[in-house]
């Protein structure tokens, strides 16, 4: 069987599902990209900055919850 690769590329709002099974992020705001980051590098204030408020981080069951303030 032929190994085939795949990209798929989707545009998500909530960023607890984003950081838990996306592989890599793209940050964008206002057309313009902010970070592009694997996952497991999520900068809270990259992320505060595309969402326009503070947010910190804890993990539950293996899992990053992003916890707006």
């Amino acid at each position: 069987m032929e190994k085939t690769e795949l990209i798929a590329i989707i545009a998500i709002h909530d960023i607890n599902i984003a950081i838990n099974y996306a592989h890599s992020l793209i940050f964008l705001k206002d057309g313009k990209v902010l970070d592009f980051c694997k996952s497991t590098q999520a900068n809270p204030h990259t992320i505060a900055e595309t969402y326009g408020m503070g947010f910190y981080f804890i993990s539950k069951n293996n899992k990053k919850i992003c916890i707006p303030i």
